[in-house]
């Protein structure tokens, strides 16, 4: 998520915060002189007009600057967002504010605006999953475990922001394990798909059957949601699993872009 956006002049030096989600506390002086030194890097390497995010990552976060004449826009967030979202929510706001934003009072060093805080927040704060799709996708779900016999026992949607947005089906031993897969959501590399999968032997009708337990996490599109899984599978079912739940993920994204459309909020897909 975005935790901070600030503007800063490199011709004055002057910085303002015009958004703060207030989940760090960084301190303001420090900051501004790593931001410079951020800055000076980036003209040793070539000046653009408007320019790709430039970013560096520290611990959990990473801060990035995207370029817009004498202005930079600096972005504090979380190591695992997505540059490419990111660079869409700025533009956005670039496109929409700057120029609002520009008339306000930059003092010197970074001071803090509240001017169009709440409105900034609309734009930079990541959308919740809309209610009005899960009637769409709840009839599919189910369709792919008949699909499957049974064997993916959970399931559910998470927001990389906001938490879990929706249980579809759920195990017993389910809230251990969805806690689990939370915990591995935050810690990994945010890629397209992650599948963690290993062997297990499973008891029917007194026969013991090799098969596979497989964790699925499986990003929707470009968007900040998530599909997580399980499923026990023999190695003829694998794929069929895996498509299923690309198919399910594509047809999500594809409705997400339809409802976002009827929102006006198209710069955000």
């Amino acid at each position: 998520m975005i935790h901070r956006l600030i503007i800063y002049n490199r011709n004055n030096h002057k910085g303002l915060t015009v958004f703060n989600r207030g989940s760090i506390d960084i301190d303001s002086n420090l900051l501004l002189s790593l931001i410079e030194s951020m800055l000076l890097l980036s003209m040793e390497l070539g000046k653009v007009e408007k320019g790709y995010l430039k970013e560096i990552e520290i611990g959990r976060y990473q801060i990035s600057l995207l370029d817009h004449f004498e202005y930079t826009y600096i972005v504090i967030q979380g190591t695992y967002d997505n540059e490419l979202l990111t660079r869409r929510i700025i533009n956005l706001v670039i496109d929409s504010y700057h120029e609002k934003l520009i008339s306000l009072n930059f003092k010197h060093g970074l001071s803090v605006d509240d001017t169009y805080q709440e409105e900034l927040g609309k734009f930079i704060m990541t959308l919740n999953f809309p209610d009005e799709l899960l009637p769409v996708i709840e009839p599919l779900v189910e369709d792919l475990i008949i699909r499957l016999y049974g064997k993916v026992d959970l399931f559910f949607i998470t927001d990389l922001d906001n938490g879990i947005a929706n249980i579809f089906k759920q195990p017993d031993d389910g809230e251990g394990l969805i806690t689990l897969l939370m915990q591995i959501l935050s810690e990994i590399p945010l890629e397209k798909a992650w599948i963690g999968e290993s062997r297990v032997e499973i008891n029917s009708r007194g026969r013991k059957n090799e098969e596979y337990e497989s964790w699925i996490i499986q990003r929707i599109g470009l968007t900040e949601f998530c599909i997580m899984a399980r499923a026990f599978y023999s190695s003829s079912d694998r794929d069929t699993i895996v498509l299923g739940i690309d198919e399910i993920s594509d047809i999500i994204h594809d409705n997400y872009i339809n409802w976002a459309l009827s929102q006006d909020l198209t710069k955000l897909i």
